[in-house]
């Protein structure tokens, strides 16, 4: 009876097992490339948006300077006795066009991006209480304007109720601001805070001190009273020089956060 030679095992079937093993590994490879892509892509963008926001920032303060250093030179041609002249009308409308300018800039940033670098007034994580404080900012600015219209129609009483609405718009932006601020603050220690992060509260808080004073102003300036009407003018001018300098402490402040975003990027 002849014996049935033993059958060597196939070899196709480990190497066909082998091959898929091979198959695997670059598909795993492709996948994991494919993720660090995407990660860098959206940091990338992060970065982009982060570079832009920080430019848009900028600019915005920076035009309010510009706008307060014409609001300070109305009020020395005020102080001169010359407010209705030509030079004081033409200094008095592009001031405030700068200002309400610069807030339509802040306001871009929350409606149109995502806001990734508090600075200034903006310090709240949401963009909607940021929109807030741009709207606030900018009805204010226009109920400015409109009230120096009715003073140029010598329309004194309108003009007061006006202003004195005015003020209480930017006093309840004030207190808005300080408060997001100080939440922000809340969530870390004072030490532990950045130095152009401090600049901004000292700034909002000058901020808010001006805006109560406004309106302290506004109701001095209703009194029947004459002596109480030229010192609410006489502290008026005073002011305006203090909302420059608030807005030049913004302007230092992004500055300083500006050099250190750069510093960062350049290290990575």
């Amino acid at each position: 009876m002849a014996t049935q030679e033993p059958v060597a095992p196939s070899s196709r079937q480990p190497a066909a097992q082998g091959c898929d093993h091979g198959q695997e590994e670059p598909e795993a490879d492709v996948k994991a490339a494919e993720e660090r892509a995407a990660d860098e892509l959206k940091s990338s963008r992060e970065t982009a948006a982060s570079r832009s926001d920080l430019v848009a920032m900028l600019v915005a303060n920076v035009i309010l300077v510009l706008g307060y250093a014409l609001a300070v030179w109305f009020q020395a041609l005020e102080f001169d006795g010359r407010a209705r002249e030509t030079v004081a009308v033409a200094v008095y409308f592009p001031a405030f066009a700068l200002l309400l300018l610069s807030g339509v800039i802040e306001l871009s940033v929350d409606v149109f991006s995502v806001r990734v670098v508090g600075h200034g007034r903006y310090h709240s994580s949401s963009a909607r209480w940021n929109r807030v404080v741009s709207i606030l900012f900018i009805a204010a600015g226009v109920l400015d304007i409109v009230a120096f219209v009715y003073w140029l129609r010598r329309d004194f009483d309108v003009e007061d109720v006006v202003l004195l609405i005015s003020s209480y718009v930017l006093l309840a932006m004030a207190i808005l601001v300080l408060g997001l601020q100080v939440q922000e603050i809340g969530r870390q220690s004072w030490k532990e805070s950045i130095t152009s992060d401090r600049i901004d509260f000292v700034a909002n808080v000058l901020v808010f001190v001006l805006s109560v004073t406004g309106v302290v102003l506004r109701h001095m300036q209703h009194s029947p009273k004459e002596a109480f009407e030229e010192r609410s003018d006489r502290l008026e001018m005073a002011t305006v020089p203090l909302w420059l300098v608030s807005s030049l402490m913004y302007v230092t402040a992004d500055v300083i956060r500006v050099k250190t975003r750069v510093a960062d990027y350049e290290s990575d």
